[in-house]
């Protein structure tokens, strides 16, 4: 019938739409990207042609030609202006960011003038069991892995490795020189969260001051400052590092209540004259929950015409701090703010194509430890908590760097992807009109 031929050429026609939208991404992924992992054929990260070197790029880099410092100058000049310095990771399971922190807290300058590291990694009920491990005799390298694994559920091998490197250094030090390493979250990272009795053990979905999570990293900070008058370094992650500055919040009071809550936003209104925050080289967030080149890869392009070189710099007077803030998705509304109203400084480590992931070493000890210590206390379910033991692994190491699978999308070639979708979206409502006048003519 009619009917019938118009609905197989319909569907015929949606499949070539779909089979061809499928060929075209996969030609063009494979074309600009050799990336060797793939998913569905495509080269992961999911990367188009990268910025152009034109003249918009200009700017940035002559900027990086004739200004900045060697990263771990900069950051330890901060504290010679500043007590406070919030430090914004890059991905939280990226490794490389760590040896560079690492680097920094083992600088003599660190060592003598600071000396006081502040992690959002680790639970601050915890704090003892670190203070306790700090003070350990370990022998060798496997059981300070061990011992190490113990101290919380890591979530990436780079902080992992931190701690067992800060333990090595402190034991090179004298006392009134060790480097005191403070856990921050609210939140537990428990190996078997899910077979504790306690709900208040669990861990952060349960927990009932998660709404409150900023604001109580940040009071932990705040009431330690208060008290020792002390230098630190803050490391967090993504939005809890986020600063509008008292001349941004004049400016748009409106768009700063979304900055409010976070961690280093309550620091900062306490003790303005005495914090900076430095963003680390990484990831934007776009609309959507989709990882994106911060400036559509326009930055990205200046690091590679410098040739990739490290850099720190204060975002003030600088091209990059003029760039609208872009690493916090907007939503389709406009953005009022700049880099330079949230971040006092940069540091350019490595370009994305050498970040790492990985995964620590001893987790199932780690799982078998916490276990023996709840049971001892009556705290877990047993037959539960062996049963999630057997999740976990005592196997480790570097992962493809591809654990979040970012999709780099460069919109100086987004026209692409914009008519395509125009396409997809026409050939849909032809699919639909169709649809429905079929079922008209079947009801009549």
């Amino acid at each position: 019938s009619v009917s019938h031929h118009t609905k197989r050429k319909t569907l015929l026609v949606l499949a070539v739409s779909m089979v061809g939208f499928y060929a075209f991404f996969l030609f063009y992924n494979n074309f600009n990207n050799s990336s060797q992992e793939k998913i569905a054929g495509f080269n992961i990260p999911f990367k188009f042609i990268e910025y152009p070197d034109n003249d918009k790029i200009v700017p940035y880099t002559q900027f990086l030609n004739e200004t900045g410092q060697d990263p771990k100058e900069y950051l330890l000049d901060l504290f010679s202006k500043y007590d406070i310095v919030v430090l914004c990771e890059n991905l939280h399971s990226e490794d490389t960011q760590w040896d560079f922190i690492f680097d920094v807290v083992q600088d003599r300058r660190f060592i003598e003038n600071v000396g006081n590291v502040f992690t959002e990694y680790g639970s601050v009920g915890e704090q003892a069991k670190v203070d306790s491990f700090m003070r350990k005799t370990i022998d060798n390298d496997t059981l300070l892995a061990k011992e190490t694994a113990t101290l919380t559920n890591f979530m990436a091998n780079n902080f992992y490795l931190f701690m067992q490197k800060l333990y090595r250094l402190n034991q090179t030090l004298p006392d009134s020189l060790k480097i005191q390493e403070h856990f921050s979250d609210i939140l537990n990272d428990n190996y078997l969260f899910d077979s504790y009795y306690d709900s208040l053990n669990k861990r952060q979905q349960y927990n009932p001051n998660r709404p409150y999570r900023d604001s109580l990293m940040a009071q932990i900070v705040i009431d330690w400052y208060h008290a020792t008058k002390k230098k630190c370094l803050v490391v967090t992650n993504y939005r809890h590092a986020f600063v509008v500055n008292k001349t941004a919040q004049e400016k748009d009071k409106r768009a700063y209540r979304r900055y409010r809550d976070n961690e280093a936003q309550y620091i900062y209104n306490i003790f303005p004259q005495n914090t900076a925050n430095v963003m680390l080289y990484g990831m934007g967030v776009k609309n959507v929950n989709v990882s994106a080149l911060i400036q559509n890869g326009k930055w990205s392009r200046a690091f590679k015409n410098n040739h990739y070189l490290p850099v720190g710099f204060d975002f003030k007077d600088s091209p990059f701090g003029k760039d609208c803030f872009d690493r916090f998705p907007s939503f389709g509304r406009t953005q009022p703010f700049l880099y330079e109203d949230i971040f006092t400084g940069f540091i350019f480590y490595k370009p994305e194509q050498g970040w790492t992931h990985s995964t620590p070493y001893y987790r199932k000890y780690g799982a078998e430890e916490e276990y023996k210590w709840a049971v001892s206390n009556h705290l877990i379910d047993s037959v539960k908590g062996k049963m999630l033991i057997n999740n976990y692994s005592n196997q480790g190491g570097l992962m493809a760097n591809t654990e979040r699978f970012p999709l780099y999308i460069n919109s100086y070639h987004f026209m692409d992807l914009v008519i395509w979708g125009i396409w997809a979206v026409f050939i849909a409502i032809i699919v639909l009109i169709k649809s429905i006048i079929l079922f008209v003519r079947r009801n009549r």
